[in-house]
């Protein structure tokens, strides 16, 4: 709770929330942007927690109105990504029309089936908080070309490439299964390969265990999948392989140097790399 007092008062007059001690995550302090990332963040820290809800309401509203009114400024996809989540968290009237703005400068691919934010190293952020943002507006359905998007980004262990990505990208897809998972789950899954078969059987009470299988296949093998049954899941079928490097001819050269400083607890280092193409036999 002192957390929260803390953040309310460090709230601008303008109704903004600037960083006060390093900053370390400089997109979503926004810089030039006005703010709107880390203001609506501290927004939704606020609005995600009823009581809290409650006891700065005035500092909430102050927030909302001062990101409502940079609708016609927002350029930048992962502003208006957390900003559309933080309006539609506090149901504001504003939030359909971040919505359609937001919806207006997504990628669509795959014939339709994915949907995605480009925003160089924070793309899945930001796609994540539009999935965020579909099921708080009950888009169920039109979520689901985001969440094939998302589930492709993803580690064989299940995370993402970043810490932040790996935390807004699972709770997206957690709300959403929240909403699209029937009552009932009750469906086996059936792997076939080489001869051998395993089978996995899933009900509502394992939603959110993890069953896998691990084989060894070859270049020709096939893998043959049956699911069968009523529910929601989500499969994946990933497929790694290791490379031989004793006697493979490098294609990049890297050279590290070492400065000499004056600093005890600084490296500083020279770093030069070169491509070396592969050359053809004609």
């Amino acid at each position: 709770e002192q957390a929260f007092d803390w953040l309310a008062a460090r709230q601008h007059s303008t109704g903004r929330f600037d960083e006060v001690g390093p900053v370390f995550h400089r997109d979503m302090q926004g810089g030039l942007r006005q703010g709107i990332a880390l203001t609506s963040f501290v927004l939704i820290a606020l609005l995600e927690q009823p009581k809290v809800a409650t006891k700065h309401r005035a500092a909430i509203e102050k927030g909302i109105d001062y990101v409502t009114q940079t609708l016609g400024s927002i350029e930048d996809s992962y502003d208006l990504a957390i900003a559309t989540y933080a309006l539609l968290l506090q149901k504001h009237s504003s939030g359909e029309r971040f919505l359609e703005k937001l919806i207006g400068q997504s990628t669509v691919q795959q014939n339709g089936t994915e949907r995605f934010w480009a925003r160089d190293a924070h793309g899945i952020e930001t796609t994540a908080y539009g999935l965020l943002s579909f099921v708080l507006a009950e888009k169920y359905v039109d979520g689901t070309s985001i969440m094939r998007w998302l589930v492709k980004q993803r580690y064989t262990p299940g995370s993402f490439p970043r810490t932040q990505d790996t935390f807004v990208g699972l709770k997206a897809l957690t709300k959403l299964a929240e909403k699209i998972s029937p009552s009932r789950n009750d469906y086996s899954v059936q792997l076939r390969h080489a001869g051998r078969k395993e089978e996995f059987r899933v009900t509502s009470q394992d939603i959110g265990t993890l069953q896998h299988a691990q084989q060894g296949v070859d270049e020709t093998a096939q893998l043959e999948l049956h699911v069968a049954g009523i529910g929601f899941g989500l499969l994946q079928v990933v497929y790694e392989y290791g490379v031989d490097l004793r006697n493979f001819t490098a294609q990049f050269v890297l050279e590290l140097q070492k400065s000499v400083t004056n600093a005890n607890h600084q490296l500083q280092l020279e770093v030069c790399s070169s491509f070396t193409p592969q050359l053809s036999d004609g």
